[in-house]
C-alpha cells in the first residue's frame, strides 16, 4: 500500500511530510469524510523527526466541504513528533491549513508529495501561521519550502 503523505496537508507543507512517511502507511479512508470519521489517528508507532521550522506545533486544518460546511482536525507536533491526530478545534494553534474538499479528497486518493506540492504552489492549500514570531520563521522558510513545493509538484487535474 503506498499510503504516505496524506497528513502533508495536516502538517503543512510537502517538505514536511517527508519526515513522516512511516505515520500514515495505515490510512485506508479515500475520501474526506470518511479521514474525518476515522479520527482519532494512532501515532503511536510513528518515528519519524520533523525538520526545522516545524519542530513544536498545534496544526489547525480546516477543509471547506463541498455542502459549504467545514470540517475540522489537528495534529500536535512535540519536539519534532507527531504525537496526536484528531477531529475538532485545538486551542493555541501555531498554523493554520485551509484545503478545499475535493483537493484534500484527491491527497487521500492519491498519497503523493506531488500532488500536495501542486495545491499548495496553485493557492488550493493555504498555510498561514498564527503570531508574530511564527510568521517570522515561516516568512524565512516559505521560500525554501515554496522551490521545494515547486520541484515535486505533479500535473495533475483534479475534477470536481
Amino acid at each position: 500500500m503506498k499510503k504516505l503523505l496524506i497528513l502533508s496537508v495536516i502538517l503543512v507543507l510537502t517538505a514536511m511530510s517527508v519526515g513522516a512517511k512511516d505515520c500514515f502507511s495505515s490510512i485506508d479512508a479515500k475520501s474526506t469524510p470518511d479521514f474525518i470519521s476515522s479520527l482519532p489517528m494512532d501515532v503511536s508507532s510513528c518515528e519519524s523527526a520533523f525538520p526545522f521550522p516545524f519542530r513544536n506545533e498545534r496544526v489547525q486544518v480546516n477543509v471547506q466541504m463541498d455542502s459549504g460546511s467545514a470540517e475540522q482536525f489537528h495534529a500536535v507536533i512535540e519536539k519534532g513528533k507527531l504525537t496526536s491526530v484528531d477531529k475538532g478545534l485545538i486551542g493555541g494553534a501555531t498554523y493554520d491549513v485551509s484545503v478545499p474538499e475535493c483537493e484534500f479528497s484527491a491527497l487521500l486518493e492519491r498519497m503523493d508529495a506531488g500532488v500536495a506540492g501542486k495545491l499548495y504552489v496553485d493557492g488550493k492549500l493555504v498555510v498561514k501561521p498564527v503570531g508574530f514570531l511564527k510568521k517570522m520563521k515561516f516568512g524565512v522558510a516559505k521560500s525554501i519550502l515554496k522551490r521545494a513545493a515547486k520541484r515535486s509538484a505533479k500535473d495533475i487535474s483534479i475534477s470536481c
